[in-house]
Formats: C-alpha cells, sequence, structure tokens
C-alpha cells in the first residue's frame, strides 16, 4: 500500500524524482599567441545543477528538495614545438583542477516510521591532474 501511495503521490506532482529545474555548464579558454606567455593556455569552467526533488512526504505530498550547487573547474597548459633527433615534435604539460571549490552536496531521506530526512554530505574531492603529452 505505501508503494501505491507513493506512485500517486508521484504522479500527481509535477516535479519528478531526481530531476533538476535547471542545470547548466560554462566553459572558457584563452590561448596565448604572442608575447611573453606565448603558448600557454588558460581554461576556467563551471558546471551548475539546480535543486531537485528527491522524495516526496507521504502525508502531505510535499516534495523533498536537495540543494543545488556550483562546481568549478580550471587548467593551466603550456605548448610549443620541439626539434629533437632531427624530429619535429608538439610537446604540451597541462595542470587541471577539478571541483576546486571543494563543494558538498546530497540530502537523502531518511528510511523508518520518522518520515524524516537526514542530511548525508557527500564530498567530491578536489582533484588535481598533471599531462605531460608528445605527439610525433
Amino acid at each position: 500500500m505505501a508503494t501505491q501511495m507513493a506512485v500517486e503521490l508521484k504522479s500527481d506532482n509535477p516535479e519528478q524524482n531526481n530531476t533538476r529545474r535547471y542545470s547548466g555548464n560554462i566553459f572558457a579558454n584563452y590561448r596565448f599567441l604572442e608575447g611573453r606567455l606565448k603558448g600557454v593556455v588558460l581554461n576556467a569552467g563551471a558546471n551548475v545543477r539546480g535543486d531537485r526533488v528527491i522524495g516526496y512526504n507521504t502525508v502531505t505530498g510535499a516534495p523533498f528538495w536537495a540543494g543545488g550547487y556550483v562546481q568549478y573547474n580550471a587548467s593551466v597548459g603550456y605548448g610549443r614545438q620541439l626539434q629533437f633527433a632531427g624530429r619535429k615534435l608538439k610537446w604540451s604539460v597541462t595542470l587541471a583542477g577539478t571541483n576546486i571549490g571543494g563543494h558538498r552536496y546530497g540530502l537523502i531521506p531518511s528510511a523508518g516510521d520518522n518520515l524524516g530526512i537526514t542530511r548525508y554530505f557527500f564530498k567530491t574531492t578536489p582533484t588535481a591532474f598533471l599531462t605531460n603529452k608528445f605527439s610525433f
């Protein structure tokens, strides 16, 4: 019966579970083509995620919302052409970081008779990548 009630509440409510009201990504890059910084590449971006329904109160039918968040990413790189053993090589090195703000997110309804919400934060660890690339 509880399953049937949850299905009815969900179908009567316009917000669907795990569906965000909005989301988007924005990303920009800039490459220096001349001067002292020739070959340097700068990148920055953000992933935006809006609130989402994570469940419904089985008594009132009101949705439980998990908050939205913004995750920032950035990188800096340098590339140039090299000469090695008479061959031309393309070389680049990039330092990239994801979730550089260390954003935490998540909200999960608790199980049991209390019809409550328990907060759980899932921390996406800020991560850095160093890439060294040769093309020939």
